[in-house]
């Protein structure tokens, strides 16, 4: 009678899994389909960045542009002002204040210094893909679950490697990853990050596919602005 039991449940979990991936195929399929039509994107972003082991909360006011394959510029207005421009190469931040630009390579600043910003540009390699649907596979991103408006996605990452599974707290070194995707739009419209030393809640707003970005790339800079190249 037990094993009978076991069987049974087996096929049942079995079952579910080969749903589960055939929905996970589609969604990835949907969303590659749409990468494809769209060559720029630009919205608007909130951030509320608590640091757990120092007990500060802070929040993030800001919007962003991106054109294919690598341009990105940010607009920071809160809690200060800032500009950031990216490609695959170089990193500049205008702090706007201090009529100071800050030139970084690029890898180091969003692989180390600035995680909680959009991770477009986290990837090596000549064959280069920023894209949602691209990110997803290369983070191990799994389908786990439908809300009303959203398909959840959600993934673990400790120490070079990506776990699916429902562990109740953090591995030592653990961040978790959880991205709600509009199921009409197909735009990631939350984020969450958490691992032991911060929890980043990220919300996008106003998606837009068409503008004009003819002078969105550029920095404007006087004769009194100062460029520091940081190593």
């Amino acid at each position: 009678m037990k094993r009978k039991l076991l069987i049974n449940i087996l096929v049942t979990i079995s079952i579910f899994n080969l749903c589960f991936c055939i929905e996970y195929k589609e969604l990835i399929s949907k969303l590659e389909q749409q990468d494809e039509k769209i060559t720029k994107l630009k919205a608007e972003y909130y951030q509320i960045i608590n640091f757990v082991d120092l007990k500060e909360v802070y929040e993030l006011k800001a919007k962003f542009v991106y054109r294919k394959p690598d341009k990105l510029k940010i607009y920071i207005e809160e809690p200060f002002k800032q500009i950031v421009l990216a490609d695959s190469n170089k990193v500049l931040v205008n702090d706007i204040v201090n009529n100071t630009i800050y030139k970084f390579d690029t890898a180091k600043y969003f692989e180390k210094n600035y995680n909680y910003l959009p991770l477009i540009f986290s990837q090596k390699g000549k064959n280069k893909k920023y894209t949602i649907s691209d990110f997803i596979k290369k983070t191990g991103l799994k389908f786990v679950k439908e809300e009303e408006k959203y398909y959840v996605l959600s993934t673990r990452y400790a120490k070079g490697k990506t776990y699916n599974d429902k562990k109740v707290g953090l591995r030592p070194g653990e961040t978790r990853f959880i991205l709600w995707i509009n199921k009409t739009t197909l735009f990631p419209e939350k984020v969450n990050m958490i691992s032991e030393k911060y929890v980043v809640e990220t919300e996008f707003r106003n998606f837009e596919t068409e503008f004009n970005d003819d002078e969105m790339f550029d920095i404007i800079q006087s004769s009194n602005t100062k460029v520091i190249v940081v190593e």
